[in-house]
């Protein structure tokens, strides 16, 4: 969320530019790197879905959780 929020503060060249991402474990969201990644992406379209520049991180009981910045 740190680099989210850092390239949210930095315009570029006077353009607001934003970043979404996704992220899971490897281990607890799967054991191969093909299950660990299609945690991540999908983790990653539920914080486009849910507006953009946010963080999700994904959660198996309930798919994904939102973790944003103040």
């Amino acid at each position: 969320d740190a680099l989210r929020a850092a390239v949210a503060a930095a315009p570029q060249a006077g353009v607001a530019v934003t970043l979404s991402g996704g992220v899971a474990e490897a281990g607890r969201h799967g054991q191969s790197l093909t299950a660990v990644l299609s945690a991540a992406d999908a983790a990653l379209y539920a914080a486009k879905h849910h507006g953009r520049n946010r963080v999700v991180a994904h959660e198996p009981a309930d798919h994904t959780i939102t973790v944003e910045a103040g």
